[in-house]
């Protein structure tokens, strides 16, 4: 087959998506002798993939944006000369493609169809485009069983074509001891981190907490200051550093202006757009991570932090359960007196920490891209009418509201 697959979105925005096409595309090769590829990346054409990789794969650069308005006009204008098999869009909307192309699409989460009131009218005019997608497609690839849930329940998803298929973490997600943290800090990269990400890293701040991900509403961030001041009162000089990581997202502005009030008071630390380097490190060097969201489509940060080996903290709600499992501690997302209190014990209990990063390694090492692309490529095999099939699985665990 020659499957087209649109990476464009990973030079416009760091963030879940881009992280799971880049993660998908290199398990894929790795995994696949049978097919080639041609990922479509955003001018001036910055390769996915080094070609020395496979030479079963091309990059073809594109003038259309992502989330454009007329993005799926434009591509099929652009793809034109291109004779796809197969065409996979992770971002879910697919361009209009010639007949008789194959689609799949991976939908990460339904934040938008529960609150409509996250976007503006030009991002619901695109994100609107879901029905039509999910009609379409020949295949729907989810990443959790909370988000096949949302698919059946809020669109009109055939049941038979979603197939849960779980994210895992990049390879470069590991434990690092101190002494390969220092080494870090002594290398020529080092200047890419900030005083502030030196001096945490270094233990120099002391313990501290840390929060991963983009800054918006959903993620549920002013509870989780709210908490944090409370524990910081109760656990006075002894109180962990709250550390935020994340660019701000959508209908960010209250959350912003508490950030910036607490960070002038010395009380918080927060660092806009960390790459994966500098977030390995403070995975690394935090005592605690913290996902107090109310909805994840899947919640990648609690892997990437069980598999650095770093305790997680996350609210009960959507797909973090299923992520998280008995690894980690699960909350309500909207008591943050019982988060005040969860973050005290464990950060004065150093057993409990113990077992806690023991459980989420071997959690962690229960997701491999490795299996994901497996799954993928039987997806594949199956729209295309080759041997073999898959089946709509589901992950274990439940999807909470």
């Amino acid at each position: 087959m020659q499957i087209g697959f649109d990476a464009r979105l990973v030079a416009y925005r760091e963030g879940g998506i881009a992280r799971y096409a880049r993660s998908l595309l290199h398990a894929l090769v790795a995994v696949d002798r049978a097919n080639s590829y041609t990922i479509l990346v955003a001018r001036p054409g910055e390769p996915i993939l080094d070609s020395a990789a496979s030479e079963r794969v091309t990059h073809r650069a594109l003038l259309t944006p992502p989330h454009h308005r007329l993005e799926r006009a434009a591509l099929r204008v652009e793809l034109a000369p291109c004779r796809f098999d197969l065409f996979h869009s992770p971002d879910f909307i697919p361009p209009r493609l010639r007949r008789g192309t194959r689609t799949v699409i991976t939908v990460h989460d339904l934040a938008f169809l529960r609150d409509p009131d996250l976007l503006d009218r030009q991002s619901r005019r695109y994100y609107g485009q879901i029905h039509d997608a999910v009609r379409h497609a020949d295949a729907i690839i989810a990443p959790s069983d909370c988000t096949r849930r949302d698919l059946l329940d809020l669109t009109d998803a055939p049941r038979e074509k979603v197939f849960v298929i779980p994210e895992a973490a990049d390879g470069r997600y590991r434990p690092l001891d101190r002494a390969e943290r220092m080494a870090a800090l002594r290398s020529t990269t080092r200047t890419k981190l900030t005083p502030d990400m030196i001096r945490l890293v270094s233990g120099e701040f002391g313990p501290f907490i840390l929060f991963v991900g983009t800054i918006e509403p959903r993620k549920n961030l002013l509870m989780l200051l709210r908490a944090y001041e409370r524990y910081r009162e109760r656990a006075g000089r002894r109180a962990a550093t709250l550390v935020l990581a994340g660019a701000p997202g959508w209908q960010a502005e209250a959350e912003m202006a508490r950030i910036e009030e607490l960070r002038r008071a010395g009380k918080i630390v927060w660092f806009n757009r960390p790459n994966d380097e500098q977030l390995l490190l403070l995975y690394n060097a935090a005592s605690l991570l913290t996902i107090p969201s109310h909805y994840e489509g899947f919640g990648l940060t609690a892997i990437e932090g069980m598999a650095c080996g770093t305790p997680v903290l996350a609210a009960d709600r959507a797909s973090l359960p299923e992520v998280v499992g008995e690894a980690g501690i699960l909350l309500p997302s909207d008591d943050e007196e019982a988060w005040a209190i969860a973050i005290g014990e464990v950060m004065e209990d150093r057993d409990r920490r113990e077992r806690l990063i023991a459980a989420g390694l071997r959690r962690a090492a229960g997701f491999s891209w490795a299996r994901a692309a497996g799954e993928t490529l039987a997806v594949y095999r199956q729209v295309a009418g080759q041997e073999g099939s898959a089946e709509p699985a589901e992950m274990v665990g439940s999807c909470q509201r």
